[in-house]
């Protein structure tokens, strides 16, 4: 007999659904070196246990990804959920606990791909078992467990659109990045994410004349290196305002008390860039990263190795440029250039462009509103702009309305933002399972499962 909606156990479900991620942060799969096939089977192995058939799909030795479906019993636009299984490196040094130990204390799931984002995983995955057991919905739902996105979804979600596109085309897809608690002033915030900003992957050189360190050149390729990531680092670049932006500090401001209430919507206003300054750094940084393209120097490279006493005649650094929905590679570069000059040499190593929806009040973004407000009457969905890279770059390549929707509930004393590529990565356990329910009360509405 086809399980009901009522009459889900959610505390049991809840605490396997625990269980399995405990398991799922217990495999390294780290990137670099991308080793997704233990966590792979351990979750082919799952859904298998409920007569799931996943498919498992190799994009190069040790690159694999999970793709479940159940098909509808209607003709409707497919729902896809993706999360990835790689996860970046983690040393031990200055960690709680052990960064692959999935220890469970303190209220916490510690352990690496805790937020970011075998969460996501665990709970699409349970979406799966869940719709499953409830019998044939109305629209197909797919799950897409894919490698490699921290390191630009080549072997995972770019593949898939390349090869094996059939597999994965739907017309809704959720995986991360939105859902989780924003605090401020007083208020529970949840962020939907409906746009992402483009990533351009840039290399600058500078040149010089070689020479020994005993006689110091004025103009040596490292001068001139250091000099140009000191003025990226002291300025900004143009505002870019979008529908999105405006649309999210609306939202926000309508729920503030005065005189913020006033004020937030000004944020996006030439007036904006005083107003920041009164803002914490961490509630002012993220807001003012989304309102321009930003260019961040990350790995630096001169001379060679051993060669403490030479000056190089050539300096690498590497840049992380983000873009704003709307804007081009070359638009970045041209703001860049007003910046360092141009002397410095610049290469575009890969590009991403931006992925956004501006039709984006849909019947799922408003399922999505509805389970917030239903299992936290004090929540309060926005719209949201993630600064951020996910898999939904590639899918937006097949035309799927991508949206982040990975519901988290966060106490006021936890950072969103502090936890991703950090030590002491974390998820509060009842914040996970709330996520869960509030996750599977979309999926199962949408897809006429219940």
């Amino acid at each position: 007999m086809p399980l009901q909606w009522s009459h889900v156990d959610w505390t049991s479900v809840g605490e396997e659904a625990t269980r399995d991620l405990q398991q799922l942060l217990r495999i390294d799969s780290s990137n670099p070196p991308g080793n997704e096939v233990e966590a792979a089977d351990f979750v082919a192995e799952r859904l298998r246990e409920d007569g799931l058939e996943p498919t498992i799909l190799t994009s190069a030795p040790d690159r694999v990804n999970v793709i479940t479906r159940i098909e509808g019993s209607e003709d409707l636009a497919p729902l896809l959920l993706s999360a990835h299984l790689d996860v970046v490196p983690a040393h031990e040094d200055n960690w709680r606990y052990p960064p692959f130990a999935g220890e469970r204390k303190e209220g916490f799931l510690w352990g690496r791909g805790a937020i970011d984002m075998k969460n996501m995983v665990v709970m699409s995955m349970w979406m799966m078992k869940l719709i499953k057991r409830m019998g044939q919905p109305k629209r197909t739902v797919i799950f897409a467990a894919v490698a490699d996105e921290e390191a630009g979804c080549h072997y995972g979600s770019h593949w898939l659109v390349d090869h094996h596109p059939d597999q994965i085309r739907a017309g809704y897809m959720i995986s991360e990045l939105g859902g989780f608690t924003l605090h401020l002033m007083g208020k529970r915030f949840y962020p939907i994410q409906v746009a992402e900003k483009g990533q351009v992957e840039l290399l600058m050189r500078t040149r010089g004349t070689k020479g020994h360190g005993s006689m110091p050149k004025r103009r040596s390729s490292n001068t001139k290196l250091a000099e140009a990531i000191a003025k990226i680092g002291k300025t900004k670049l143009p505002r870019h305002m979008i529908p999105i932006q405006q649309h999210f500090l609306n939202e926000v401001s309508n729920h503030l008390p005065f005189p913020a209430n006033k004020l937030f919507p000004l944020l996006g206003t030439p007036l904006g860039e005083q107003l920041m300054r009164i803002l914490p750094d961490e509630q002012s940084e993220p807001l003012d990263a989304n309102m321009r393209n930003t260019v961040a120097a990350t790995v630096l490279e001169a001379g060679g190795k051993g060669e403490r006493n030479v000056i190089p005649g050539e300096s690498r650094a590497w840049l992380d440029a983000r873009i704003i929905p709307g804007q081009q590679p070359e638009d970045v570069i041209r703001e860049l250039r007003a910046v360092i000059g141009d002397e410095p040499e610049l290469e575009i190593l890969d590009a991403q462009l931006p992925v956004w929806i501006d039709d984006y009040q849909d019947d799922l973004f408003g399922l999505m509103c509805e389970a917030i407000r239903r299992h936290d009457p004090e929540g309060i969905p926005v719209p949201y702009l993630l600064p951020g890279f996910t898999d939904a770059k590639a899918y937006n390549r097949l035309g799927i309305r991508c949206y982040g929707f990975a519901p988290l509930q966060l106490p006021k004393d936890v950072s969103f933002s502090g936890l991703f590529h950090n030590v002491n990565e974390r998820i509060p356990v009842d914040g996970f399972q709330w996520g869960l329910k509030t996750l599977a009360d979309v999926v199962t509405s949408f897809a006429g499962a219940r």
